[in-house]
């Protein structure tokens, strides 16, 4: 930059040196110019008048002596006195002047000047003669060159000389201290450019050049910072890589780096290990009750609680569950130890702001090298382990069935054809009547799903509603069936059946869902059915779960005018009190109790008593599971109110249902 900026200032200052000078030799030479006519214009004028005489007098020798003056004047080489009108009394005439120079002269004011001057008669009359002088003008025009030399060669060697003083004065104050700091750059370390900067040259803080500094300093602060943040964002997602963000604790990748390391370690020494998954029960609950910050809270709990057991190697496998591995002597009897360890970590509820909390899990386990022989295969019998224990309602830990096996594929391909877009063509409803003890009509209609699966034919909703609660597709379920049964139920009414009403169950999943009476409204009103057409069954299970969170959401259906029944009322676990807080309508009695009525004295007590607790709370009370007249029979003489079984039909075609509802109408009219 120095070497570029040398020339550039030097080339600057010699052009507007010699610019300038030029400006001063052109107007000398048009000064010079003018001298050169006034010396002739003057030799002209100073010999005018003995010239007139000479011609006047006809005297050729002071013409020649005219002549012989007109020497004294520089340049002059050519002069002629002539009379009119073509004599001549005196002539001289010598050589142009010869130099190298001469040509600069020339191409200025011309080889010569010629000036003519009329000699007029002094006694009146015609002019007698003219005086011709001819002028040199290289003779006058070498001081001109000279002059134009010195000024040129000055101008040039001042311009030179105000360059070279420009120059230091720009180095001084520019080019060195930005080659400082570019040589500061350049000495900075590429390894650790986070420790790089320049300085601010002295007396230059506040102007552009500090300036500069300043905003190189600022840059390279912004490349530190941008390497800080990328650091740390490779940093975390290393971290992400391998560890659960919320809960801290290696992830499944890590774990199955680690189980491929044990599966290795146990190979060589012929030492079994053991995988034991744990599932944490009842986690989307809390989820969809308290919200999902409440879970995190419970996760991140539960993990502190894992890892505080030693010896084991703790992970999060996804969402809910979380895996335990056992390096060491991995028989079943220390998967059983290892749980109970884990159920004894959990017998203290976990207290939040949100309330209390007592955790519990399920198991399922699988053993190398009896079970699997790779990483992957032990952890996914470690999974098929613990999907038999959810499947047969376990609380505590199964170890793998390779027998069972293709039972769990098969809840694995059904609950992976739950969320198929194309499940609604697969699906259908069928109807259970429920008819008056007394009258032997039809009151209403209980709306029954099944799943026509293209593999495993015909399916009842106990093959797949649990699924479906797990894997978080009941709702979609539970709205089909919500939508077809008022359809129904509209269709039923518009063709002569008004007072049919359609009963639906709902899960303890739907029942949690906040919007639940909405949907239900919207439903109603597209069908244009009053809320009486509407019955919704709900299990025991289901409410005594969350009784008040349940009491609030039937509360906002029962002002629909929907009616509100608890289905298999009897098998719950908790307190009959929870009925003075629900704006239940009907009590449907459970069939185990039904079924050996006659037979036990026992369930016939439990079936009175469950009669005569909805009349005095004002509820009807139905009876399901009724197979014979003598079932019948004992039910009316007690006073149930309404019969649901085999015998009346179950799982009736639509048009067998409405065609069973009017036959008995026509008897019973």
């Amino acid at each position: 930059m120095s070497t570029r900026l040398t020339r550039i200032v030097l080339l600057g200052t010699l052009l507007i040196g010699g610019a300038l000078s030029l400006g001063q030799v052109l107007a000398d030479a048009r000064s010079h110019s003018q001298q050169l006519d006034h010396s002739g214009h003057q030799a002209l004028n100073t010999l005018h008048r003995a010239a007139t005489e000479a011609v006047y007098e006809i005297d050729t020798d002071l013409a020649g002596q005219v002549l012989e003056g007109l020497t004294a004047y520089p340049g002059v080489y050519r002069a002629e006195i002539r009379m009119f009108p073509d004599t001549v009394l005196a002539r001289r005439e010598g050589e142009l002047l010869r130099s190298p120079w001469r040509r600069i002269s020339d191409s200025l004011f011309g080889a010569e000047r010629d000036y003519r001057g009329t000699l007029e008669n002094p006694r009146g009359g015609a002019a007698l003669g003219e005086l011709h002088v001819g002028v040199d003008t290289f003779v006058l025009g070498r001081d001109f060159l000279a002059r134009t030399g010195l000024v040129l060669g000055a101008g040039l060697i001042w311009a030179a000389l105000l360059g070279l003083v420009l120059l230091a004065v720009v180095s001084r104050v520019l080019t060195g201290p930005l080659e400082r700091l570019a040589d500061e750059l350049a000495d900075t370390d590429t390894l650790t450019p986070e420790t790089a900067s320049v300085s601010v040259p002295a007396g230059h803080e506040h102007d552009e050049l500090g300036r500069l500094a300043k905003a190189m300093n600022t840059l390279l602060a912004g490349i530190r910072e941008n390497l800080v943040r990328r650091a740390e964002a490779e940093a975390r997602a290393s971290y992400l890589q391998q560890f659960d963000d919320l809960t801290g604790l290696p992830n499944r990748q890590l774990l199955l780096t680690r189980l491929g390391h044990a599966v290795a370690t146990a190979s060589s020494r012929g030492a079994p290990l053991a995988l034991l998954l744990l599932d944490l029960c009842g986690l989307r609950a809390i989820n969809d009750t308290y919200g999902r910050a409440v879970g995190d809270d419970i996760l991140r709990e539960f993990a502190r609680r894992l890892d505080a057991i030693e010896g084991v190697f703790v992970a999060r496998v996804v969402e809910d569950k979380f895996a335990l591995l056992l390096h060491e002597g991995g028989s079943r009897a220390a998967v059983e130890e290892l749980f109970q360890q884990v159920q004894q970590a959990l017998l203290r509820p976990l207290e939040l702001a949100a309330g209390q909390f007592q955790l519990a899990v399920r198991g399922g386990s699988a053993i190398y090298p009896d079970d699997a022989d790779s990483a992957e295969g032990l952890l996914h019998n470690a999974e098929s382990a613990l999907a038999q224990a959810k499947g047969d309602g376990l609380g505590g830990a199964a170890f793998f069935d390779a027998a069972r096996d293709d039972e769990t594929a098969t809840r694995r391909r059904l609950s992976q054809d739950l969320r198929r877009g194309s499940l609604g063509d697969e699906l259908d409803l069928v109807f259970d009547p429920l008819v008056q003890a007394r009258s032997g009509r039809v009151q209403g209609m209980e709306a029954l799903l099944r799943w026509q699966h293209p593999q495993f034919g015909l399916l009842r909703p106990a093959s797949f509603i649990r699924l479906a609660e797990e894997n978080g597709t009941i709702p979609v379920l539970g709205d089909w069936v919500l939508r077809q049964a008022c359809a129904r139920a509209a269709l039923w009414r518009a063709n002569g059946q008004p007072g049919l009403a359609v009963s639906v169950n709902v899960s303890g999943a739907q029942l949690r869902e906040r919007n639940l009476h909405e949907r239900v409204a919207a439903v109603l009103e597209v069908h244009n059915l009053p809320g009486a057409a509407l019955e919704l069954e709900i299990t025991e299970t289901a409410i005594v779960d969350n009784v008040k969170y349940a009491a609030e959401s039937l509360r906002r259906l029962r002002a629909l005018g929907v009616g509100i029944a608890i289905d298999d009322f009897g098998t719950g676990h908790a307190s009959l009190g929870y009925l003075k807080e629900l704006p239940v309508t009907k009590l449907k009695i459970d069939m185990s109790f039904v079924r050996d009525v006659l037979t036990d004295l026992s369930d016939a007590t439990i079936v009175r008593a469950i009669v005569g607790l909805g009349h005095s709370l004002g509820l009807q009370v139905a009876a399901e599971g009724v197979e014979t007249a003598g079932q019948r029979r004992f039910l009316e003489d007690i006073g149930c109110d309404l019969l649901q079984g085999q015998l009346f039909g179950c799982g009736l075609r639509e048009s067998e249902a409405l065609g069973y509802a009017r036959q008995r109408q026509v008897q019973h009219s």
